[in-house]
């Protein structure tokens, strides 16, 4: 722990770089409020606690080993080292190294347990683990840490004995990044470690890459991963990068057991068979022509090695108690039993016996009769038609099957079909029994309601009825409501001359004895106006229009007035306004025409006028006018 008292000190946070020296600089006022707290008056203090996630050294002294070894009472310091332990890394799919540690594992075991069916299902009683703690039972112990990428196993055993076997039975190979072997005879220790995986590897298989996982922060935290599972990573990240067996002795770096049991109950998952041993299933079925070879290769073992468990143990073992190394073929393992019958001669027999329908035939010859009846029908089909427009008597043999058209083949059928039944007296033809409104009609309901509509035409007071806008023809729209005289027509017909042009000419002509302007001054007072006869000033005469009262302003608007009047009155059309999109107007009346009151001049009736000018009982005048062009869009008008 450390423990340190809090005191304020002076700022130390250099000028330069992104702090500007105008940004540390306060004033007086501001460092009245940055003054630090009295936390040195006070008493405050800072204290750091540390410690370490997983202990520096680790002491493993194993007293169940001692008790079931019968020495309870004996230190193992004491106990000369006897087991040597052998540490194999390399790929996942190395099958060049996989297969013979198998199988020399194999070997090895159940030659010194002649009844062990199978390593992988055997467990060892307590006298056989006692001998094997002791060392007085020469076998193979250890697991294997396997991922996607690579493989670590360690085997432990009498450094005399069984792996001095183990390591002949292996290939050789030279160390390197994918394939690393460190063993060193030199370096025993005193117990064993993994007598509790009993005689078959351990198989340990991670959800992830181990690399991948022992980067991860969690590892490190004891509530999340347990303390000796978090050892177990640490080690086995240690045995993936040694390179000296004496290093994994003087650090302590193989994992316990119970450290490996917690490291796969918390990133273990299940075991696959090419986990176990090291084959691919799948890929050895590829491989039919090895198959005589290998089952050879396991024979002539399997001899050998029951001879020598024979000349060992002085007693008879069977052959099925001997290893045998399963490797998956195109057949599957080596057959153990007699063969399957398959043979069928009653089946074999009516195969050769049955005649096969001809499939193919019998729907050549349905189509044939379908295609057959077709032709058939359709020639009754045509013949019945034209029987039918002969008798209707229609015109070239053409049929109109559209209702609107004139011709309509249909309505000429009902035509004739009412004819017929007309003729049928006190009896009623319907399309359905249970409604009445399905009755066949004996008359041309269309051509009721056409005669109909002809008899109420003819009742109208005009031929058309009444419409509004009533339409107008174009030679209508092109007369003026007050038409001009032969006179006035033949006077428009003559070219136009503009008398502004004349007078203009007419001033241009100087008379005989008038004097033209001269640019000599002249003295006289009434040359210019403002001035009497007699000399005298005249007051009234320097006047602006500005200040002249109402009586230049009535003026002008009476000289506007005459000026329009003299216009309108040469103006020769009833609308002045040019509308070159309309064009010449057609028969019918125009959409525009709505928009126009339907009374155009002064109402001349009592009530008309009445309505024009209405007064309400309050007084107001409310006269009626014409709708708003907006009355036709809008939807609730």
């Amino acid at each position: 722990k450390i423990r340190a008292p809090v005191a304020p000190l002076k700022r130390s946070i250099p000028v330069g770089g992104e702090v500007e020296k105008a940004e540390l600089d306060l004033i007086d006022s501001e460092l009245l409020v940055r003054q630090p707290g009295r936390y040195f008056e006070a008493g405050t203090e800072i204290r750091l606690a540390a410690s370490i996630a997983s202990p520096l050294h680790s002491h493993r002294l194993s007293l169940k080993a001692l008790a079931l070894a019968g020495e309870p009472n004996q230190s193992l310091a004491h106990r000369s080292p006897c087991f040597e332990r052998v540490v194999l890394m390399f790929q996942y799919g190395d099958v060049d190294i996989m297969l013979p540690l198998r199988s020399a594992i194999e070997e090895i075991n159940m030659s010194m347990l002649p009844n062990a069916e199978s390593l992988r299902s055997y467990q060892l009683t307590e006298e056989e683990a006692v001998e094997a703690n002791s060392g007085a039972l020469d076998i193979l112990t250890g697991f294997q840490v396997l991922d996607d990428e690579f493989r670590i196993v360690v085997i432990e055993g009498l450094g005399d004995g069984a792996v001095k076997r183990f390591i002949d039975a292996l290939p050789s190979f030279k160390n390197s990044e994918q394939r690393r072997f460190l063993r060193n005879s030199e370096v025993r220790y005193t117990e064993r470690l993994y007598t509790r995986f009993d005689v078959d590897l351990k198989v340990i298989r991670l959800r992830d890459p181990l690399r991948f996982i022992v980067q991860r922060p969690e590892i490190y935290d004891s509530f999340k991963v347990d303390v000796a599972c978090q050892r177990a990573l640490v080690l086995l990240a240690g045995l993936r990068s040694a390179h000296r067996s004496r290093e994994l002795a003087r650090t302590q770096g193989f994992p316990t057991s119970d450290m490996l049991t917690r490291l796969e109950s918390m990133y273990g998952e299940s075991v696959s068979v090419q986990d176990l041993d090291g084959v691919d299933r799948s890929r050895m079925r590829q491989r039919r022509g090895t198959r005589a070879r290998i089952e050879a290769e396991q024979r002539a073992t399997d001899v050998s090695k029951l001879q020598d468990v024979q000349r060992r143990t002085g007693r008879t073992a069977s052959a099925k108690r001997l290893p045998t190394l399963s490797i998956g073929n195109g057949h599957g393992p080596a057959r153990h039993k007699g063969p399957t019958n398959s043979n069928n001669p009653e089946y074999e027999q009516m195969l050769a016996e049955r005649e096969e329908p001809d499939f193919l035939k019998e729907h050549r010859d349905a189509r044939r009769a379908i295609r057959k009846a077709h032709r058939e029908r359709m020639r009754l089909r045509s013949e019945a038609d034209q029987d039918l427009i002969e008798r209707f008597g229609a015109t070239n043999g053409q049929v109109f099957t559209y209702s609107g058209q004139k011709l309509n083949f249909v309505q000429r059928q009902q035509e004739e079909l009412r004819r017929r039944l007309s003729k049928h007296h006190h009896v009623t033809y319907t399309y359905s029994r249970d409604f009445q409104s399905l009755g066949f009609p004996l008359v041309d309901e269309g051509a009721v309601v056409q005669e109909e509509a002809r008899r109420n035409r003819e009742k109208f007071m005009t031929a058309e009825g009444f419409v509004y806008p009533a339409k107008h023809s174009a030679m209508e729209d092109r007369m003026p409501n007050n038409p001009i005289g032969e006179a006035r027509a033949d006077e428009l017909r003559m070219p136009w001359e503009d008398p502004g042009r004349k007078l203009l000419l007419s001033n241009n002509r100087r008379e005989e004895g008038v004097k033209d302007m001269d640019c000599i001054p002249n003295n006289e007072l009434t040359v210019f106006g403002g001035y009497h006869a007699d000399g005298s000033r005249n007051p009234n005469f320097f006047q602006s229009v500005h200040i002249g009262g109402d009586g230049v302003e009535l003026e002008r608007r009476q000289a506007e007035k005459r000026a329009q009047e003299e216009w309108r009155a040469k103006v020769v059309v009833e609308n002045v306004q040019f509308r070159p999109h309309q064009g010449v107007r057609s028969e019918k009346p125009s959409q525009l025409d709505k928009i126009q009151d339907i009374l155009v001049a002064q109402p001349r009736k009592r009530a008309l006028r009445l309505v024009r000018n209405a007064h309400l009982p309050s007084g107001k005048h409310v006269p009626l006018r014409r709708a708003p062009v907006s009355i036709f869009t809008a939807s609730d008008s």
